[in-house]
């Protein structure tokens, strides 16, 4: 450090929304691959993904909303505050709106995009490259942004300024769940050095106004 007059510099950060990360156990892994292969109807068009294959799977005995999603909710308020704005004069309750399962196939990518609803959540089933590999690559390696079988966060800054926060995955990352703000734009990058499937779960937690409905 330099030699100054200056008693004391204080820096202080902004605060700004973040995303948790967890490592999902085992019996919470077995429900989500046996809700694949129970898949349902096709997501392709309700989704950004210019990708292989996405399906609706179902969160059987709302067991998944329950157990997992809930306590990343009261986590997420106890780090971050509660990101639902209040835009009712009463109460009401959290509800999985919807879950799918994406098959995203070599060359494939998913744009710059956010969802609908107030959290959001990624899970990766299996990732079937490495992201060190990836960045090997002849016309990546050379980039001030490599960037190939990447997932990024953009967010935007104090000065107004979009920021990206870049992931490089690997099979490490399999049973790793993203949870965030459903308004929080992201991409995935398409991967060139495998020629299986990169298989994620996504899903939209919404807030469900029907108990107010009925009792008005």
């Amino acid at each position: 450090m330099e030699n100054s007059i200056l008693k004391e510099i204080v820096p202080y950060s902004f605060t700004n929304l973040g995303y948790l990360q967890t490592k999902l156990p085992p019996e919470a892994l077995k429900f989500l691959n046996d809700a694949i292969k129970n898949k349902q109807k096709t997501k392709n068009p309700d989704l950004a993904g210019n990708i292989g294959m996405s399906h609706n799977i179902p969160d059987k005995n709302n067991w998944f909303f329950e157990n997992i999603l809930k306590t990343c909710m009261s986590h997420y308020t106890h780090h971050f505050g509660n990101c639902a704005h209040k835009t009712l004069t009463r109460d009401c309750k959290y509800v999985l709106d919807e879950m799918w399962v994406n098959h995203q196939q070599k060359h494939q990518f998913n744009p710059f995009h956010d969802h609908a609803g107030v959290f959001s959540f990624v899970i990766w089933c299996k990732i079937p490259y490495s992201g060190k590999e990836e960045k090997r690559l002849p016309f990546v390696k050379h980039s001030n942004s490599p960037s190939a079988g990447c997932f990024e966060f953009f967010y935007i800054n104090t000065l107004g300024r979009i920021q990206n926060h870049q992931m490089s995955l690997s099979p490490k990352q399999e049973g790793t769940m993203l949870f965030f703000p459903a308004t929080l734009t992201h991409q995935v990058y398409p991967f060139y050095t495998s020629n299986k499937d990169r298989i994620s779960i996504s899903g939209n937690i919404a807030l469900e106004p029907e108990q107010i409905i009925k009792s008005v």
